[in-house]
């Protein structure tokens, strides 16, 4: 079964994970503005890369940005 996960979906914490991403920061980066270590930047990378069965950040951009076409124009952090 194919589950279909939409931006709307994806708690606060992801959603700013992704729009650091966009932003190009390192993992590391991500982790000091969100006060967590790399390695949980990098779990929570590995659970959203399942979520929309991707293999890489860019995968997962692509992929945002494909299923949510109001993405540039929507602020939802």
């Amino acid at each position: 079964m194919f589950l279909t996960y939409e931006i709307d979906d994806l708690d606060s914490m992801d959603r700013r994970i992704i729009n650091y991403i966009i932003s190009e920061k390192t993992n590391i980066e991500i982790a000091e503005e969100l006060s967590f270590s790399e390695g949980n930047i990098k779990k929570r990378l590995g659970f959203l890369f399942k979520m929309y069965r991707v293999k890489s950040k860019v995968g997962l951009v692509r992929e945002i940005f494909k299923r949510t076409p109001y993405f540039l124009n929507k602020h939802w952090i």
